[in-house]
């Protein structure tokens, strides 16, 4: 069932893939791997408190990813302070995670704890300079931290990628009033 499952991850059979592994998790109820695909179907589908009750139960085995996830799903949920201790705890296991530490900041930033979280937007744009989504998160975190030059040219950045990008307009436009 398991690799069944695997094979029908796609957004055309996420339903037959899910009752896959959940036949699975009937089976085997200790199956980590069945388990963590079956939260990432779940948190793809939108599912936060399903997923996050599924990545959860692995317990012990939170890798950064997992708690990336859970810190991200919590960050959702609008749980700030849970989401930053999963995120400091994946960073603490990978520091030269990405995700995690763009994760982090936007968490921090929505904290106003930008002090912590502007050198987080600064290892993360360093690499991943022409992400506009990065470029975005970055420049509202660097405009409520007061480095206006900085967030300017991070909006500036990002629309040169990406014109249409929403966040990066509506942050702009908000950053200009």
């Amino acid at each position: 069932h398991h690799n069944l499952a695997n094979a029908l991850v796609d957004p055309g059979e996420a339903g037959r893939a899910e009752r896959h592994y959940r036949r699975v998790l009937q089976l085997d109820p200790s199956h980590s791997g069945a388990r963590r695909a079956l939260a990432d179907l779940v948190a793809a589908a939108g599912r936060t408190s399903e997923a996050l009750a599924l990545y959860e139960e692995l317990g012990e085995d939170s890798s950064p990813s997992v708690l990336n996830a859970t810190g991200a799903l919590h960050a959702e949920m609008g749980n700030l302070d849970r989401a930053g201790d999963d995120l400091r705890r994946a960073l603490d296991l990978d520091p030269t995670n990405i995700d995690v530490a763009g994760n982090l900041a936007n968490v921090l930033a929505s904290q106003f704890r930008h002090g912590e979280a502007l050198p987080l937007y600064a290892r993360v744009l360093a690499a991943a300079p022409e992400c506009p989504d990065t470029l975005s998160n970055a420049a509202n975190g660097y405009a409520r931290g007061v480095r206006e030059d900085d967030a300017f040219d991070c909006f500036r950045r990002a629309l040169a990628i990406n014109p249409a990008h929403i966040d990066a307009n509506a942050g702009l436009a908000n950053f200009l009033l």
